[in-house]
């Protein structure tokens, strides 16, 4: 029905656009988002991630301090431990 035809429709406008242009259309991701960024990322900065975060309807971020641009090898344990509690979480909210 019409649900799936609007899911069909979201994927398709997804598909159209160039990923070098997410910035545009942060407002459109319709499912949780986690956003993991280091203090020290040398490809965006912590400013940047934060107010992209605050443009998606659903984002969590998590911030590592003394990091650079891969938390997940230079914290793996805090990574993991963040990473399935995000799952976790949204896998419950999607079973309501």
């Amino acid at each position: 029905g019409s649900i799936l035809a609007g899911q069909r429709n979201r994927r398709r406008k997804l598909r159209l656009r160039p990923a070098s242009r997410v910035l545009s259309w942060l407002e459109d991701i319709a499912c949780p988002a986690w956003i993991v960024v280091g203090q020290h990322d040398i490809r965006a900065s912590m400013e940047s991630h934060l107010r992209g975060a605050q443009r998606m309807p659903d984002a969590t971020v998590s911030q590592y301090e003394r990091c650079g641009h891969l938390p997940f090898l230079e914290y793996p344990e805090r990574f993991n431990s963040e990473a399935m509690s995000f799952l976790s979480a949204n896998s419950k909210k999607k079973e309501k």
